[in-house]
């Protein structure tokens, strides 16, 4: 990749998908995270699909742990190279 596009992609994307992250935390997180507009009938679902959606993500985390060990990637072997 040519320089300029290895710093855009280093710096620049980082910096604003943070900002875009960040300005959605400020304005809209909050009321989402308490169920602020929500029924109470949706709210068993919604917090169904939390737990769906972590558990998810712990099992991704477990497989590539798992997947890293049988490729011999430790982090002393990574180190060296």
């Amino acid at each position: 990749l040519p320089r300029f596009y290895r710093f855009v992609l280093k710096y620049i994307t980082p910096t604003i998908l943070l900002v875009i992250m960040g300005a959605w935390f400020w304005q809209d997180a909050v009321p989402k995270f308490l169920l602020a507009n929500v029924s109470a009938a949706d709210k068993p679902y919604i917090i169904g699909t939390w737990i769906v959606m972590l558990a998810l993500f712990l099992l991704l985390l477990v497989l590539i742990k798992i997947a890293w060990r049988k490729n011999n990637h430790s982090a002393k072997t990574r180190r060296r190279q």
